[in-house]
């Protein structure tokens, strides 16, 4: 299955995300938004329409939940630029770069409210149970992760649980949210798809921009490769420990992909293959077939980031 045949289900509800998202930003007291920043790969809504079988029936609770989540990413996106200092994203000026901290605070509080007020046109309490625990898992995930590039810890546990709480703890709400809006009562087995979905999600994006020398290793971040081999690290490149330096960054990425980093991350994240193939197990066949088919892209990327490696670089999975 290829990208297209992923999203072509939920092709419909996807648009109706897209048109509500935009028109939000059509407010004239609001600043100018750069189109390409309200783009993206609507992964969230993406698997909010397949877990609530939106491809059989497609209402307007599904649309606003999906829009729910996708703002709250983007909310959260908009916090992670001003926290970093970050200049650029999908290729455009950031919005704390083109209008300052304040603005670009403020801006993403006032997307995050608006993700509240689709949740709220959906009269279920439990989604807002969902929302706000899965908020503060966020929030608690930026913490960890502004300690642990601050104090370059190699801790495999700990860079396991930021990934859960700042990225796979989303795509678990959008997964137990979309159960629960189709009625189904394994939201139990659902929110555990979308947390192993997006723990192997944002490894494999580490690794891309590992590999690629992205704003991991300008920055001197630390994350799988690092810690598979923080030994070897600390006994060929010591400082690294030490200082955020660009070009030791870069020495310790050749290093460590010589070394064979990337297989070895490759074959840390099959346990994760293995649980999420083992989770599909337990659904309906409709939802069985179209959540596989996710697991089924993901392992197959990750084979074609092993070949294309070979050719001096890795694509984006999604």
């Amino acid at each position: 299955m290829d990208i297209k045949e992923l999203y072509e289900p939920v092709k419909e509800g996807l648009e109706r995300v897209n048109l509500k998202i935009r028109e939000i930003f059509k407010e004239s007291y609001l600043p100018k938004v750069d189109e390409r920043l309200l783009e993206g790969k609507r992964l969230r809504p993406l698997l909010v329409l397949y877990s609530s079988l939106a491809f059989k029936e497609l209402s307007e609770e599904k649309v606003n939940v999906a829009c729910a989540v996708e703002l709250i990413h983007f909310a959260s996106l908009i916090h992670d630029d001003v926290v970093d200092g970050a200049k650029e994203r999908r290729k455009t000026f950031t919005l704390n770069y083109h209008y300052g901290n304040r603005i670009a605070v403020l801006l993403g509080d006032f997307v995050f409210s608006k993700a509240i007020e689709f949740l709220s046109k959906v009269k279920n309490p439990y989604l807002f149970e969902i929302l706000s625990r899965t908020s503060i898992e966020m929030c608690e995930g930026e913490i960890i992760d502004e300690f642990l590039e601050r104090e370059k810890r190699f801790d495999l546990e700990e860079y396991l649980t930021l990934i859960e709480k700042k990225t796979a703890s989303l795509f678990s709400a959008c997964c137990e949210m979309g159960a629960l809006l189709s009625g189904s009562l394994d939201l139990i087995s659902m929110r555990n798809f979308g947390l192993k979905f997006g723990v192997i999600f944002q490894i494999l994006d580490d690794l891309y921009d590992f590999y690629n020398e992205g704003e991991d290793i300008k920055r001197s971040k630390i994350t799988l490769p690092h810690i598979l081999y923080k030994d070897l690290i600390k006994e060929r490149f010591p400082r690294f420990f030490k200082e955020n330096n660009v070009s030791l960054s870069r020495k310790v990425r050749v290093f460590l992909i010589k070394n064979g980093a990337l297989e070895k991350c490759y074959n840390f994240i099959d346990t994760y293959f293995n649980e999420l193939k083992d989770i599909t197990t337990r659904f309906d066949k409709i939802i069985r077939d179209y959540l596989y088919s996710f697991v089924e892209y993901l392992e197959k990327n990750r084979i074609n980031l092993f070949e294309e490696k070979k050719m001096g670089s890795i694509p984006k999975i999604f």
